[in-house]
């Protein structure tokens, strides 16, 4: 088990989002956050949970897009188009539902996470999914092809 405490890491991350004066619903007992923060596009909800049993902290959000019955296989293809190249966090799909959602995840065993690198988890996850986010809804709305998804990523 690490030295540092998950307690520890989560009175960290509520100092993070106080020092950015950020709007945000806490559950100190679960040590999960949950917030919204709005995009030129969309509002984005998401939660960042303190896991003690895994030693890590992690962000995770639901997209607003929702791949139709009929474009949940191209819905399967884009998502892990995305996750080829991607560097820090992924994107799931839920293809009996449509769903697509954002997870980044870091370990803090035998590591205090300081305030900086818990924004940081935010702002690499904000700027992943405002990057991919619209063009998911179009290949769901059958604007964009597969294709022109891969064309997209070069």
């Amino acid at each position: 088990m690490s030295n540092v405490s998950a307690k520890s890491i989560y009175d960290v991350l509520i100092k993070a989002l106080d020092e950015h004066d950020f709007k945000y619903a806490r559950y100190d007992e679960d040590m999960v956050i949950q917030a919204t923060i709005t995009t030129d596009d969309f509002p984005v909800e998401f939660i960042m949970c303190v896991y003690e049993e895994y030693e890590v902290v992690q962000f995770k959000s639901i997209l607003p897009v929702k791949f139709p019955e009929d474009k949940r296989v191209e819905g399967a293809i884009v998502t892990q188009i995305a996750n080829y190249g991607m560097v820090n966090g992924s994107f799931d799909y839920d293809i009996s539902e449509g769903k697509v959602s954002f997870r980044l995840t870091n370990s803090f065993t035998d590591t205090m996470l300081a305030t900086g690198l818990l924004w940081d988890m935010i702002g690499v996850s904000f700027s992943t999914i405002d990057r991919y986010n619209d063009r998911f809804f179009m290949v769901a709305k059958n604007v964009m092809t597969i294709e022109q998804f891969i064309k997209a990523e070069e």
